[in-house]
């Protein structure tokens, strides 16, 4: 058993997660959260990898979240989607500012500049039908400095 799946067994009053997760343990340490710790309304994952699998382990599990914070980490662009279709009903914040979001193919989304600014347009359009939620923080405008350093640096 990894070590803060024993950790859980107590955190059962856990409200406020926080932590870097490998894309090994994911959706497990999220699974993880969502059976023992009920009463979670705020979790951030910084730098952390999450594709399809984790998010949708996250939004399923933890639907009663008030803030997701998953700010500097790789997102799938199908991950955001999930994120923002509605099954986190609570939700108030989600923060994903200077992610690095990958296709289907696994490349850098940016890197096309037009499909980019399509999926940006659907993006910001599902966050604004979503009811509970106030604050989306995000760069993807494009002319962010920090990504455009950050994805030049590892061409």
């Amino acid at each position: 058993m990894v070590p803060i799946f024993v950790s859980l067994l107590y955190w059962q009053k856990l409200k406020i997660f926080e932590a870097r997760i490998s894309p090994d343990v994911g959706c497990l340490v999220i699974s993880q959260l969502a059976d023992w710790c009920k009463n979670m309304t705020e979790i951030r994952l910084h730098g952390s990898v999450l594709m399809e699998r984790e998010v949708t382990c996250l939004v399923e599990g933890l639907s009663g979240l008030k803030i997701l914070d998953v700010c500097e980490s790789t997102l799938s662009c199908a991950a955001l989607g999930i994120m923002l279709d509605g099954r986190l009903k609570c939700v108030r914040e989600i923060n994903v500012l200077h992610c690095k979001f990958v296709g289907n193919n696994g490349e850098d989304a940016r890197a096309d500049y037009l499909d980019f600014r399509v999926f940006r347009d659907e993006m910001l359009e599902k966050a604004c039908g979503m009811k509970s939620l106030k604050k989306f923080v995000h760069c993807l405008e494009g002319t962010c400095l920090h990504c455009k350093n950050r994805s030049s640096e590892n061409k």
